[in-house]
């Protein structure tokens, strides 16, 4: 069973009162290794983001983790996904983390695993994503088969519907800051 989490992403990076999102990833995983995917970001930022979001599964779980940050090589990279029991995809630009998931065998390494996607994250596994920054529609990996809107407010129910309008009839999630998915799929 693959177990995916989808998340609504947050500003500012702030987990704050996040135990049950955190609890949610480590459920079930007897020793975590998670693998930390910081390519949604400049590549200066990842060392640094990297730290934080270590910080934010320590605070928010007691489990013991092991913690492994992406390499921007694609050899080492799928070594490391192999490695990992969770992937953690995080927030940004979702082009950029697109790109560098679209160079290997992505969906084929996770089989298995939790993975989580947190706003860019979660449009890249998702058929279509709807992307704050830009405010455009993008097409994802498509290892999910439903349309995502992370970020989602009141203010952003016409753009929803014009996510939800677009191309093929799927399921369309709305995740608001801090809200989450869950979605299993046998392997």
């Amino acid at each position: 069973m693959t177990k995916f989490i989808l998340h609504g992403g947050v500003k500012n990076s702030d987990y704050s009162n996040s135990q049950k999102f955190f609890n949610e990833i480590t459920k079930g995983v007897a020793h975590p290794i998670v693998l930390i995917v910081n390519f949604a970001a400049k590549k200066y930022l990842w060392p640094k983001i990297f730290i934080r979001q270590q910080e934010q599964f320590s605070q928010n779980t007691k489990k013991k983790i092991n913690f492994i940050s992406a390499s921007d090589n694609p050899i080492i990279f799928s070594k490391q996904l192999k490695q990992a029991n969770i992937i953690y995809l995080r927030g940004g630009r979702t082009s950029k983390l697109l790109k560098k998931l679209k160079r290997i065998k992505f969906a084929d390494l996770i089989i298995g695993k939790v993975v989580v996607g947190s706003s860019a994250g979660a449009n890249v596994l998702a058929k279509y994503g709807f992307s704050y920054i830009h405010q455009k529609i993008h097409h994802g990996l498509g290892i999910l088969p439903v349309k995502v809107f992370p970020h989602y407010s009141k203010k952003q129910e016409l753009a929803f519907q014009r996510l939800k309008n677009y191309r093929e009839k799927l399921e369309t999630i709305k995740l608001k800051e801090h809200e989450y998915k869950i979605i299993k799929i046998p392997n």
